[in-house]
């Protein structure tokens, strides 16, 4: 069972859904999109800081995987990794970028995870680039930035707690169709753009997306009213906004798993059943 559906079993769907939109709404838990300021300085760091982001992102994931962790526990690391970024001088931002990122997710196994990574699996990561001392030390000054909050609301998680207004689709259908909208959500993580949204206007748009996606649009209506009924009015520019975004991106990570693998994503409907044959997300442990 994920850590997301473990949580929302733990509360009742809508008291907690308020709980994590009062926490996205938190001043501790927003970041600055520091990337776009580092890219607009007009400094020696022009565009390197969002190449490396991108690819700290992917390798995250990849290392989520590689040890057999929740992918979601990479998500969460990197909310750690952008809120600490957004709040240090740029210089030291890039002197420490692989450290800052080892350490993130190092956290976030701890806090979300029944067995975090070891020493031994930091160095293997690192190739053994840093002492004891150098981890300790940056973990205490990331968890001092972050003010010790350690329980972001994320994406994927609003994805679960949204799903539930979905009404009439096969529980077996359902679980399909998660798993493609925390893929999206994923995608959203690795891109830069979605640092200035919400992660409920994320999980929005990655819902339309797949429900638009899967040829299901006609059950969008009447999720849209029952999460207005639930939270209130949503700004539908940025949902439509964040939507298009994903769409582009899911299109061309399509694109790039259907060359790599020679293989397509089939989603069609038949008899009130869609049935779906998804290839991984292309992710690799890569040298960040």
């Amino acid at each position: 069972m994920s850590s997301n559906k473990a949580k929302i079993l733990l509360y009742d769907n809508d008291d907690y859904l308020k709980v994590m939109l009062e926490r996205e709404n938190c001043p501790s838990y927003r970041c600055n999109d520091y990337i776009s300021y580092t890219c607009n300085s007009k400094c020696s760091y022009d565009g390197y800081v969002e190449a490396w982001r991108r690819r700290v992102a992917e390798w995250s994931f990849s290392v989520m995987d590689y040890y057999c962790l929740q992918r979601e526990t990479a998500s969460i690391a990197l909310t750690f990794m952008d809120r600490y970024l957004s709040s240090i001088p740029k210089e030291r931002m890039m002197s420490n970028y692989r450290l800052i990122s080892i350490c993130c997710l190092l956290i976030a196994t701890k806090i979300n995870e029944r067995e975090f990574l070891s020493m031994s699996d930091i160095n293997a990561i690192s190739e053994n680039k840093f002492m004891l001392k150098d981890i300790e030390s940056m973990e205490l000054s990331i968890l001092k930035r972050l003010d010790w909050r350690l329980y972001p609301a994320t994406s994927s998680l609003f994805v679960h707690l949204f799903s539930p207004f979905i009404n009439g689709i096969p529980a077996e259908v359902m679980a399909k169709l998660l798993d493609l909208m925390n893929y999206i959500c994923e995608l959203a993580s690795c891109d830069h753009f979605f640092l200035n949204h919400k992660p409920s206007t994320i999980a929005i748009a990655a819902i339309m997306h797949v429900l638009e996606h899967t040829q299901l649009e006609k059950y969008k209506n009447d999720w849209i009213a029952g999460i207005k009924g639930a939270v209130g009015d949503f700004d539908e520019d940025k949902i439509i906004y964040c939507t298009k975004r994903l769409c582009d991106i899911h299109t061309s990570s399509n694109h790039y798993e259907n060359k790599e693998n020679n293989e397509e994503i089939h989603v069609y409907d038949t008899n009130n059943t869609v049935k779906m044959e998804m290839n991984p997300s292309p992710l690799s442990i890569v040298e960040i």
